[in-house]
C-alpha cells in the first residue's frame, strides 16, 4: 500500500483558538456542529469538490493524561478524525483536523484502501442491480417477477486476483424476496444468486447463477400482527421504580451510587465508556462494546 504523507505545523502568531460550546468534558463524542465543521475543514483543505464522501467524522481522543490533567470549567480544545474519498476513485484520506483552529493538522493519504461501503451506496448497488436484465432474467427462472419484491444485500468485499476485478472497489450481492411489503424476506433466499458490483462506476460486472434449491415460499413472520395464537404459559414480569431513578446522567456522565462514568460512541467500535470510577477511585480509563467476549458455547 503506498503511502503519501502531509503535515501541517501550527503558525507562530496565530488568532487564539476559540473553545467548542457546550462541551463538558474532553472525551464527549462530537456534536453536530462539530462534525459539519470538521467536514468542512477537511474537504475545503483536500479539495476534492462535490464528489468528495466522508466515510468517518469522530473525536480525535486527547492524551490520558491530558484528560487526567481536566478540571470542570477548563477551556477544551478539540480534535477530529476525519476519513474522507473520492466518490469515483480509490485511495482513502485519512486526516485530523483542530476545531479549535479550523485548521487541518495533518493528512495521509492510503491510495489503494477501499472505504466502508456507505448507506446511499447500500440503496444504488441494490437498485443498479435489480435493473439488471441478467439478475432480472435469472429471478424469472425461478418464479419472481415482481422485481419490487426482491431485496439485494450488498456486502464488501476484496480482491484475489479474479480476472476482471483487479484494482476495483466491489461488493457481492446477497438476495431475497418477499411475498408481501411486510414479509419477513429473510424467509425467502434466492439461493445461488450473486450479482458482483464495481461500487465506484456504479454497475454490475457479472451475474453469478450457480443454480441451487428453490426459493422456500413457506411464511416464517413472528410479529405481534401475524400471529393468531399467544403463549399463555408465561406470568408477567413488572419492573417498577416508583420512587424514580437513583442515577443522574449530565450530559454524556452518568453516575449511580458510587460510580461514575462518561458515554461514548464511536463508528467503529459502537458504545464506548470513560474514566469509569467507583468512589472517585479510576477502575477503567476507556472499554468499548467490540472488546467484550460473548460465548454461546456449553
Amino acid at each position: 500500500m503506498n503511502v503519501s504523507e502531509t503535515k501541517f505545523e501550527p503558525v507562530a502568531g496565530e488568532a487564539t483558538p476559540f473553545v467548542t460550546i457546550g462541551v463538558a468534558h474532553p472525551l464527549e463524542p462530537l456534536n453536530e456542529q462539530e462534525i459539519h465543521l470538521a467536514m468542512k475543514i477537511a474537504g475545503e483543505a483536500l479539495g476534492l469538490g462535490a464528489e468528495t464522501m466522508f466515510e468517518l467524522v469522530e473525536l480525535n481522543e486527547p492524551t490520558k493524561e491530558d484528560v487526567w490533567a481536566f478540571k470542570p470549567g477548563d477551556p477544551i480544545l478539540r480534535e477530529a478524525r476525519v476519513n474522507v474519498y473520492p466518490r469515483r476513485g480509490l485511495g482513502v484520506w485519512r486526516c485530523i483536523v483542530s476545531l479549535a483552529e479550523e485548521k487541518l493538522l495533518s493528512k495521509v493519504l492510503y491510495e489503494t484502501a477501499r472505504p466502508m461501503i456507505q448507506p446511499e451506496e447500500f440503496l444504488e448497488v441494490e437498485a443498479c442491480v435489480k435493473l439488471d436484465p441478467r439478475f432480472v432474467e435469472a429471478c424469472a427462472k425461478r418464479g419472481i417477477t415482481d422485481m419490487d419484491m426482491v431485496c439485494v444485500d450488498p456486502w464488501s468485499a476484496g480482491n484475489f486476483g479474479v480476472e476482471g476485478e483487479e484494482g476495483l472497489h466491489l461488493s457481492h450481492t446477497f438476495a431475497w424476496v418477499r411475498t408481501r411489503e411486510d414479509d419477513n424476506l429473510y424467509a425467502h433466499p434466492i439461493e445461488g444468486l450473486n450479482a458482483v458490483v464495481d461500487i465506484k462506476k456504479m454497475e454490475v460486472l457479472r451475474v453469478d447463477d450457480y443454480g441451487g434449491p428453490p426459493v422456500p415460499w413457506k411464511e416464517v413472520n413472528y410479529a405481534a400482527q401475524f400471529r393468531e395464537t399467544f403463549r399463555d404459559d408465561l406470568k408477567p414480569i413488572d419492573i417498577e421504580q416508583k420512587e424514580g431513578v437513583t442515577f443522574k446522567l449530565d450530559g454524556h456522565q452518568i453516575s449511580w451510587a458510587d460510580w461514575s462514568m462518561l458515554i461514548g460512541f464511536s463508528s467503529r467500535e459502537g458504545l464506548t465508556l470513560h474514566d469509569i470510577k467507583i468512589a472517585d477511585r479510576p477502575v477503567v480509563y476507556r472499554a468499548s462494546i467490540a472488546e467484550m467476549g460473548v460465548r454461546y458455547g456449553s
